[in-house]
């Protein structure tokens, strides 16, 4: 199951970090200046917004919709867990490519940062690390 996980969540993340790894070297060679284009003034905190709601908001409500769904059952199939997890990597892992558009759009620092922090925040809590999954095992009694 974790290496079903980490794979999912690798090949979501690479692109992102590729993308990082471009626009910065675009910035860098002076192809990727954009010093004079305004952003409309709700794109920056739209951007933000949908940060926070990729990577705290909506995990948190998509793992109270699985407990509550399976609040009557003893136990719970690793098949439902392993797609639970998948599920939720899938959608915290748009708040990376939020993090690479605000900075491709050269953002104001404050939603720039926070934008990145979510990113960051979301590729750190929802890594499927052995000792997380163990935990989850544990928390929702899997059967092996």
């Amino acid at each position: 199951m974790d290496r079903q996980l980490k794979r999912i969540y690798l090949a979501l993340l690479l692109p992102s970090a590729v993308g990082f790894a471009l626009v910065y070297g675009a910035k860098m060679l002076g192809f990727f200046d954009m010093p004079a284009f305004r952003l409309p003034a709700l794109v920056p905190q739209l951007v933000f917004i949908f940060s926070v709601l990729f990577a705290v908001a909506l995990p948190t409500l998509y793992r109270s919709y699985f407990a509550h769904k399976q609040r009557n059952q003893t136990r719970v199939s690793e098949k439902e867990l392993a797609t639970m997890e998948a599920r939720t990597i899938v959608l915290v892992m748009a708040a990376p490519y939020l993090a690479l558009l605000a900075y491709g759009l050269n953002m104001p620092r404050f939603h720039l940062c926070g934008t990145i922090l979510m990113g960051l925040y979301a590729l750190y809590y929802f890594y499927p690390s052995r000792k997380r999954l163990t935990f989850q095992k544990r928390l929702y009694r899997v059967e092996d």
